[in-house]
């Protein structure tokens, strides 16, 4: 499944993604597979590819699992990701 990423908490280390069938998803940073530089976050408005855990039904959201970044769309590299990418 394809969607967005609507928010990014790095000091909680989750974050929500809408996907595209208009379902809101929480990803946590276990399940954001590692790009080729080893980032395991996420970046607001970037699109993402994930399965959704249909395992996990709480009240308001699902799971979102094996969350990779989408290749479709190249990420936009600004000052957000370098100021993230120094601390790493």
């Amino acid at each position: 499944m394809n969607g967005t990423v609507k928010f990014w908490n790095d000091a909680r280390r989750l974050g929500r993604v809408f996907g595209d069938n208009g379902q809101m998803y929480l990803a946590l940073a276990g399940s954001v597979q590692p790009d080729g530089i080893g980032r395991r976050y996420l970046i607001d408005g970037e699109a993402v590819s994930f399965d959704d855990d249909r395992q996990s039904k709480t009240r308001t959201t699902r799971l979102a699992v094996n969350v990779t970044f989408d290749p479709r769309e190249p990420l936009n590299v600004g000052e957000d990701y370098r100021e993230r990418s120094a601390w790493w």
